[in-house]
Parts: C-alpha cells; structure tokens; sequence
C-alpha cells in the first residue's frame, strides 16, 4: 500500500490487510472476524452482523424492489444488483478468467471470484442433511426446500407452487410461451439460458454420463436416471383414471390427453391431429422427407433419435431385453412384447376386414397390406380389442398359421 493511501485510509485491521478512511468503518469491518451477528431476521433464522445487512435481506421476504433500472422494466432490491444489471445493457465485463482454456468474463470482480470456484472445485457451503455441497451459500438455502418441502414461490396464473424463485419464473413462461433463448446451430428455442446450455451439449456430442448396464450414454444426468428405469421396469408415474403406468412424466401427460380426447395441435398438410406440439412437429417431419438422427455405421437414418439408439442395438449386439418365461433375449423392448404373445397366445389386434387376429399393431399392419393390394383403404387407426383367453393357452401356431385375408363379396 502507498504512503498516499495509508494517509488516506489510516485505520488498519490487525487481523488482515484492510485499509479504512475512519474508526467507524474499521469497527464495522471487525464484527466479520468476531463473527458477531446480532441483527436477527424475525421471519426466518438469518442473521446479520450490520443492521443495513438485515435490511436488504427483509426485501426477499417483502419482494420490495426500490432501485429501478432507467433503461428496462428490470427491479432489484440491492443497488449493488443494479449496478451489476446495468452492465449487461453496456455489456461491459472487465473482469475476465485468468485459466487459459475458459472465456468468461464478468461485470464484478465479485462474479469473477465465484466462478473462479468452480475450477477449484472448491464447494464450502455443505448440506447437513446429505452429501450435496455448493459453491454459493444461497444454493444451499434454495436445496434445504427440497428436504423441508417448502414452498414460497406461488404461481399467480394456476395453483402452482414452487420452492424457487426461477422454477417459477420458468413455470411462468408455460402460460406465455416465451422462450427468449434461441440456439445459434438449430431452430429450437428455450425458457431458460440453463436449457439452452443443456441443449447445445447435443451438438458439441458431450455425452458424460453413461449407463453401467449397456453403452447408452447421455448429455444430461436426468436423462440417464430416466434411462435407468428401462433396465429396472419401473414406473413411478401411475394413471389416476387406468392401472397404466409409465416411467417418464411427460409419458403420463400424453397418456392423460388420450383419455381425454384433447388433440389440439392440428397439421396443416394432411389434418392430423395430436395431443402435444411435440408429436405434431416430429409428425411434420414426415411430410418435410427429414430423417436428422443418421447412423455413423450404415447408411440408416431415423426420424426420431429414440428409433437410432434402438437401431444402434442392432450392431452393438446388446440384447437388454430377457423373456422371463424361456431366456429369449431382444434388442428392443417391442421385440420382446411382441415375442411373449407366443408363449400367452394373446392377439388383441383385430382385422376389421377378415376374421385374422395379431399379436401385435405391427403384424396387423404387415396383414393389412395384403388387404390394401386388394383396393381396401387403411384406416385412420389401427384398434386393439381386448382379446383376453379364457383357459390356459399353450405356444401359440408359428407366424406362419396366422389367417390368411378372405375376400369380401
């Protein structure tokens, strides 16, 4: 330090470097070393060792925003948040990572400091109800509600509630539809800049989480638990109306829309319609010719990528799916569905046309084909009866047996 600034700043704390301009400053700064807190928040158990500390803090409780952005609509309850808001808007970031492989920079030294954290490694605020640690203490306080099932955050639209503030927001943004962030490699757009992070591990093929049973890896741990669920059978997410069950939740909610009938997203092309914009984009896809998922090992490409990972099965020699009656083992889970019909003799696949019956949609579709050269028109959809045998049945015939489409006179 210069004589200049010791002239300046002559208070000195004796338990580290700091430098302060009066008595009254230093004495402040020395209740952080005493770890002296007396200023107590009196609707939750934070407390404080300056009174102005406590008095921004009571601004999370009350969602008082006094210091306005003069540029946005933008509020914030600490003048230091605005200061750092309006950065963005300059988009000046002088603070800028010192490890050679890493581009980011930073509006505040303070953001410089906590990211400098996470290649460190370094996590120092613990949970002590589970191994979870965190690099900011208020990552901590926002996990502690996942144990205590607290939750502040209510949507104003719907009933929903939430134990975070930005799972809300998020949530919001199903009412609006907004999805301000766009990806610069493809045409999707996302409700936060954390999915759209999420999303562009795609392109980079960054898969970091792999499956200890088969070679299925994934970009996203969450999409491995839910993988997970394909080798253990379970379903966790049960329909209220029928006994199905299913091992995604968004599987659910497009099995609750078949039983409501609901099917607003309608093609344009051909008037097909489906229960989620998701299915009708995947269906568009058809009419567009695009096959985006493409096999590195053959010339195969696939609509979806669920049907390339299962094609994939097919030269890796994984058989994942086991017939618990004789050892059989499938690729594919639909191979396997199809082949314990052999052994229960069930065909709930009815032809409308003749009297044959099919283990599967899939044989049924193979049979209609032969109906079809006959001038018959498929119909808008295959129907499954209930086809359920009433004494034990012994193997079913070979494919072979099957009835053969008579003619309608």
């Amino acid at each position: 330090m210069t004589d200049e600034n010791v002239i300046l700043r002559p208070y000195q704390c004796t338990s580290c470097s700091s430098f302060f301009s009066t008595d009254h400053l230093l004495r402040r700064h020395l209740t952080i070393h005493a770890e002296k807190k007396p200023y107590q928040c009196d609707l939750c158990p934070s407390s404080f060792s300056q009174n102005s500390d406590l008095v921004k803090h009571r601004r999370v409780h009350t969602g008082e925003k006094p210091f306005k952005c003069d540029l946005c609509p933008a509020a914030f309850s600490r003048n230091s948040s605005l200061k750092q808001h309006k950065m963005n808007h300059s988009g000046n970031k002088p603070f800028h990572c010192p490890v050679m492989s890493c581009t980011s920079a930073f509006s505040t030294q303070r953001l410089l400091r906590r990211h400098a954290l996470i290649h460190s490694g370094v996590r120092p605020h613990r949970c002590d109800l589970c191994p979870a640690a965190f690099i900011q203490k208020s990552d901590l306080s926002k996990h502690h509600r996942t144990h205590t099932g607290q939750k502040d955050f209510q949507c104003d639209i719907c009933s929903a509630a939430f134990a975070r503030r930005s799972s809300l927001k998020q949530h919001r943004m199903c009412h609006t539809g907004e999805k301000p962030y766009s990806c610069q490699y493809c045409e999707s757009s996302f409700s936060t800049h954390s999915l759209l992070n999420r999303h562009r591990l795609l392109h980079a093929g960054v898969k970091p989480y792999s499956c200890q049973l088969c070679h299925a890896s994934f970009s996203q741990k969450s999409d491995l638990v839910k993988h997970g669920r394909v080798h253990s059978g379970e379903k966790p997410f049960k329909c209220s109306d029928c006994p199905a069950a299913f091992a995604r939740r968004h599987s659910l909610k497009q099995h609750y829309a078949r039983h409501n009938g609901i099917k607003p997203q309608k093609c344009e092309d051909c008037g097909v319609a489906f229960t989620t914009p998701s299915l009708l984009k995947r269906h568009r896809k058809i009419h567009l010719g695009i096959k985006p998922f493409k096999c590195t090992l053959c010339t195969a490409a696939f609509l979806q990528r669920s049907d390339l990972k299962k094609h994939s099965q097919v030269h890796s020699g994984v058989k994942a799916f086991q017939c618990y009656a004789c050892g059989s083992a499938f690729s594919r889970a639909s191979s396997l569905k199809e082949h314990i019909t052999i052994h229960t003799g069930i065909r709930p696949f009815k032809c409308h046309i003749c009297t044959g019956s099919f283990a599967t949609q899939a044989l049924l579709r193979r049979h209609f084909k032969i109906h079809a050269s006959q001038g018959y028109q498929e119909p808008a959809k295959f129907c499954c009866d209930p086809i359920v045998p009433t004494t034990p049945q012994t193997p079913a015939e070979p494919p072979g047996s099957q009835p053969q489409p008579q003619p309608v006179h």
